[in-house]
Formats: structure tokens, C-alpha cells, sequence
């Protein structure tokens, strides 16, 4: 710090990457930013040192103690591919655990909200024991797990705490996990009332793109045991092949309308109800051509604007609409993100509600996102 004192004088803001080791064995008891902190091993006493003379400067600390850090490779799937998982065998140690991304959510929240000497427990509020971890990702790879061992000699140190964290600090009357399941489908209106107003406050720009993406709620192989949709979710084929869910279809770069429908139906039902309060180019892929429908919405100052299938006569079509037209692929971006960052798609629903309320909260999540996949209009020929 004496190295660096003149830059140290007009930082605002300093975070410190702290550990939860720093709290020590609590027997896979709760803990949040208000336990003692005991640590029982070389690592978490080092850290505990630092961050106290870290909050003894005069800087504007801000200790961050992380669990067990994963994202993109490092992750028990890649482990599992590679064959490098163990699942040793320790009934009833809990790992708390973070996604890398969380992690720059939080420094960055943390930055637009400064309070020197606040302390953060980062964690992902699901603390679970590593076996469970392996047999889960096992069955996601659909592959078999690797036979439990005991804990080995190396990685003793790394199994001497058990504990669960809790951010007691953000949400102090936070319920029990089955409460706070069944309280769930109380937030649904209002959570529709919310994505349907930032759908309508969508400037419009007279661009925009519709496809849907398959919503699987089950794997195929329990499609006969899944009680939860019957009578709503259906078997259909995507180009990924064969799932059994639903269908999510989205209008983006426009009011983003989007609706829930069963898997089996046309992709070109819905189109109408859909964009009834669109005008300008609607660009989607061949599998919405339909002679009816382009007409139709043509007729309200919309046009369909598509490749065409093989064997169909050319249509000619503005340099502008041709460039947007391959500019398609921005709505499978989106999905990705929904799909492959917010988690909008997984198979562990426990009612229609809360599925629902799943979607509409991962919708409203992106919605809320202050910078979105988008087309460059350098491009633009005026």
C-alpha cells in the first residue's frame, strides 16, 4: 500500500476476494455474513488476516467471500467427459457453489451501490453435497457415474468444512425452500402485468423477428411417468429432434409479445395474435410460408419476409430486406442466452404455475438486461 499510496488516494471503491473457508466446519448448518468465523484450515486463516487488515485501511473495502467457483471450463460436466470426476463418498458435507458470471454481477452491483466495509457472502443459496453433484451431471450426459470412494489423503483440507451460506444481509426473512416453493404461484399476475408492460414500452422500429424454440419439460425417456403436464405438454420434433414440452414463440425488436403454446401446434398459428400491433418487415425462417398468412398480414402494413423453399419460384425483394434477412440468427441468440445463461429450460417443474412463473421471471430477467444482442444499422442503405 505505501507502493501505491499517491493512486489509493481517490479510489472509491475496493473489493476484496475473500473465501468462505474463513467460516470453517458448521456441520452443514446455515451460515450467513453475521456468523463467527473459525477456520479450521492454513487457507481460510490467511484469508481471514487480510480481509481484517484490508478493513483496517482507509480504503473503501468491500469483503466478497466466494464458494466454490464454476462456468465454462471448469465445470463437473467437462470433469465427467474427461473422466477426471470423483465422487468421494462423505454423507452429509454440503458444498456452497458460484457461476463465474454471478461472480462480475455482483462486483459490478456492489460497485453502483458502494458501502465501504459491507460484507458479502457469494453464493448460489443451493448448497448440496458433491455426490449429489456428480449423479445429476451424470444423468444430464446420460452417462454412468463414477463408483464413490473414499476421501482421499490430498484432498482432506479441502473437505475439513461443511456449512451452507445464506445471504442474511440481502434477504432477512428469506423462507425455507418448500415454502418458498409453494408461495411461487402468488407472484404470477404480477409478474405477467410486469413482462407485459417492458413488452409494450419496446420502442418500435418496424424490424422484427418471430421464430419458437422447444421448452422440454421431462427427458423422453420419462414422458409416460410425467404427471405434472399431462394434458399440456406434447411429444414433437425440433431440429434438434424429438422432446417432450412446449413451444416458446417471441417477437423481439419490436413489443416482444410472447406466448406459450403446445409443442405440436404450427409455428404459423400464432403469428397473428402475435403481432397484431406490428407494422414494417416481419423476417422469419421457410417454415412459417404460407400464401394465407402473408396475405393477411400484409393487408395491416405488415410484411412476411422469408427465404424461400426449394422449387419456388424467386421473389424479389429490397437490398435492405435481403441484408436483414440474414441478420435472422439474432432471435437464435437470444434463445441461447435464455437458454444457456438464464435457465429458462429445465425438467425439474412441480406445477403449470410455477412453470410459468419460471418462464415469465427468466423473461423478465433478459428484459431487464441493459445491453441485448442487436444488429449493427451501420449497414443500412437509406
Amino acid at each position: 500500500m505505501e507502493r501505491y499510496g499517491d493512486c489509493l488516494q481517490n479510489i472509491k471503491w475496493f473489493g476484496y476476494l475473500s473465501a468462505t473457508s474463513v467460516y470453517g466446519d458448521y456441520s452443514g448448518n446455515w451460515v450467513n455474513e453475521e456468523s463467527e468465523t473459525k477456520p479450521i484450515e492454513i487457507r481460510g486463516e490467511k484469508r481471514l488476516r487480510s480481509e481484517k487488515k484490508w478493513l483496517n485501511s482507509k480504503l473503501p473495502v468491500h469483503i466478497f467471500r466466494l464458494a466454490g467457483i464454476y462456468g465454462p471450463g471448469r465445470n463437473v460436466l467437462i470433469d465427467l467427459q474427461l473422466g477426471k470426476a470423483k465422487n468421494v463418498k462423505k454423507e452429509g458435507h454440503f458444498f456452497s457453489r458460484i457461476h463465474v458470471e454471478d461472480i462480475s454481477n455482483i462486483l459490478f452491483s456492489s460497485m453502483q451501490s458502494i458501502k465501504p466495509g459491507e460484507i458479502y457472502n457469494c453464493a448460489d443459496d443451493s448448497p448440496t453435497t458433491q455426490s449429489e453433484v456428480i449423479m445429476y451431471a451424470a444423468k444430464l450426459l446420460n452417462v454412468s457415474p463414477p463408483e464413490p470412494i473414499e476421501l482421499p489423503d490430498y484432498a482432506q483440507s479441502f473437505y475439513l468444512g461443511s456449512k451452507k451460506l445464506l445471504h442474511k444481509s440481502d434477504f432477512p426473512t428469506l423462507p425455507s425452500y418448500d415454502r418458498f416453493i409453494a408461495l411461487k404461484p402468488r407472484v404470477l399476475w404480477y409478474l405477467a402485468t410486469l413482462l407485459q408492460w417492458l413488452c409494450e414500452r419496446a420502442k418500435g422500429t418496424g424490424i422484427s423477428y418471430i421464430d419458437s424454440t422447444p421448452i422440454a419439460i421431462c427427458h423422453r425417456k420419462r414422458i409416460s411417468k410425467n404427471k405434472v403436464f399431462a394434458g399440456i405438454a406434447t411429444l414433437s420434433k425440433s431440429t434438434y429432434g424429438w422432446f417432450f414440452g412446449l413451444k416458446l414463440h417471441m417477437v423481439i425488436n419490436e413489443i416482444g409479445e410472447i406466448q406459450g403454446v403446445k409443442a405440436n401446434v404450427d409455428d404459423r398459428k400464432p403469428v397473428p395474435d402475435l403481432t397484431r400491433k406490428l407494422v414494417g418487415l416481419l423476417f422469419e425462417d421457410k417454415g412459417y410460408i404460407k400464401k394465407d398468412l402473408f396475405l393477411k398480414l400484409l393487408n395491416r402494413n405488415l410484411k412476411l419476409v422469408t427465404k424461400i423453399k426449394r422449387g419456388m419460384r424467386n421473389a424479389l425483394i429490397s437490398l435492405n430486406e435481403k441484408i436483414f434477412l440474414r441478420k435472422r440468427s439474432i432471435i437464435e441468440t437470444v434463445f441461447g442466452y435464455l437458454k444457456n445463461r438464464l435457465e429458462v429450460e429445465h425438467t425439474r417443474h412441480r406445477s403449470p404455475v410455477n412453470f410459468l412463473v419460471h418462464i415469465f421471471s427468466t423473461l423478465i430477467s433478459y428484459s431487464l438486461k441493459r445491453k441485448k444482442p442487436s444488429i449493427s444499422s451501420s449497414f443500412f442503405i437509406g
